[in-house]
């Protein structure tokens, strides 16, 4: 039913598998970017994908199996990339049409635009990237919640502050701007999160001051095919930023502007490995 627009939609199918039949759940996802994009993942000793496009038809589809006890690589794996599609007698080239069904995420002209790298940092009262020391930094792993050696994480980007970064959604940059954050928002600081595009962020500096970054384009390495295809190899971003050397304004917002000298004395009450409320 490519019809329905709601998020997620379950279908069940009999199959063959290994030498018999097995009922096999399908979730159906729809997103709209520039042009709609529909997918279906199963999961059934393994997962398999497939997505249909907009005016193009089934896109790329991939099946994989994970090994067991041989961490994140997939003891098998199946991708299957389309070359054309011929459509009303004009034949169509996949990689052309694409990137149209990709998500596509613009700068909002407001503030300062900047870019780093993995394994680079940032700081904002300079307002550019620092070897001296950084706000926040764009690393592999979350060294505040694994070890080092972790295996099955430590291939994820984070973006890392010792100070407290906090991810605010998609919320629309200039209105945080001009209004601040609600009053009501619950406004949880971790010292890492995941890098994501159309995300809006908070992130303390070791000043006392906070920014707000908003994320709009994101650079991705190439993937091995010996690793998991659902962790995402990033090699760069591009995002707005507004520093507040002062905290964040009060007006609009229960957040009240707070000095590097009183950050230093508050005493952090974890509630889980990776999660810190400021009280």
């Amino acid at each position: 039913d490519f019809g329905y627009l709601g998020n997620p939609h379950e279908y069940t199918s009999t199959l063959p598998s290994v030498s018999g039949t097995a009922e096999i759940r399908f979730d159906r996802f729809y997103v709209q970017y520039r042009l709609s994009r529909v997918s279906f993942v199963f999961d059934h000793y393994g997962e398999g994908l497939s997505r249909f496009l907009q005016g193009y038809g089934m896109g790329r589809f991939h099946i994989y199996v994970q090994a067991i006890g041989f961490g994140i690589s997939p003891a098998f794996q199946n991708v299957l990339a389309p070359i054309s599609a011929t459509i009303s007698g004009e034949e169509i080239v996949y990689e052309q049409v694409r990137p149209f069904y990709a998500p596509h995420f613009e700068s909002t002209g407001l503030g300062q635009v900047d870019q780093i790298r993995m394994h680079e940092g940032f700081d904002f009262s300079e307002g550019t990237n620092s070897e001296s020391y950084n706000d926040f930094d764009l690393i592999l792993g979350n060294p505040s919640e694994l070890p080092p050696y972790d295996f099955y994480t430590r291939g994820v980007p984070h973006l890392y502050s010792e100070i407290g970064v906090a991810n605010l959604g998609k919320m629309d940059f200039g209105l945080l701007i001009s209004e601040g954050i609600p009053p009501d928002f619950r406004l949880d600081a971790y010292t890492a999160l995941p890098p994501r595009e159309d995300h809006t962020y908070v992130i303390w500096s070791r000043e006392g001051g906070v920014a707000l970054l908003y994320i709009f384009d994101t650079e991705y390495q190439s993937v091995s095919i010996y690793q998991d295809p659902s962790i995402l190899h990033v090699n760069s971003i591009k995002f707005d930023w507004v520093y507040y050397p002062d905290g964040l304004p009060a007006v609009g917002t229960s957040i009240q502007p707070i000095s590097w000298g009183q950050l230093k004395y508050l005493t952090p009450r974890r509630r889980s490995t990776s999660q810190v409320y400021w009280e």
